[in-house]
């Protein structure tokens, strides 16, 4: 059995549809390019003591329109190419986690953030190439009082013992003394 070619029937496109439809792209195209804000630490030639127009972006972060951070560029000030990069990603409007890459963009680490049902940041574990596998290579937890003021922050390694202590002192709830231990 043969297959037959229908006739592919051609229609004109009105120009007002064609520039409608333009019209549209450009609004999305807008609409995106304003859905984030970037922020570039710029690094400017010293001459003879005077600040030049010759500088460098060392570091480039891009932010949602609610301030919220979700990606960081940091630059090699020898080379000027990316040095690493960070994702971060949000849970119930919480930081959920912070995925860094190198420069040949494999994932290095893994900051993941968890919190107590108060929302307060209970604990940050750090994740780790381990043999083949993502195992946590550190741990921060942090403690706080009644009125939700941070007391304690104790950092461990693999072997879950803390390795530091920093206790947090407050007068009138302001912080008035910060201590560590290690």
């Amino acid at each position: 059995m043969k297959a037959i070619k229908q006739p592919v029937k051609m229609t004109y496109q009105t120009p007002s549809r064609i520039a409608a439809v333009l019209s549209l792209l450009c609004g999305m195209a807008h609409a995106q390019q304003d859905s984030v804000i970037y922020q570039n630490m710029r690094v400017f030639e010293i001459r003879d003591g005077k600040k030049t127009d010759a500088y460098f972006v060392k570091n480039q972060k891009t932010f949602t329109t609610e301030k919220r951070i979700i990606r960081e560029i940091n630059f090699d000030d020898s080379t000027r190419h990316t040095l690493n990069y960070t994702f971060y990603f949000y849970r119930d409007q919480k930081l959920f986690t912070e995925e860094v890459h190198g420069s040949n963009d494999s994932i290095l680490y893994i900051n993941r953030h968890t919190y107590n049902s108060r929302g307060l940041e209970a604990q940050t574990e750090r994740l780790e190439w381990v043999r083949g596998k993502m195992k946590p290579v550190a741990r921060t937890v942090f403690l706080y009082d009644k009125n939700g003021l941070k007391t304690a922050m104790k950092e461990s390694g693999r072997k879950k013992k803390p390795f530091r202590v920093t206790s947090y002192s407050y007068s009138e709830g302001k912080l008035s003394r910060e201590v560590s231990t290690a």
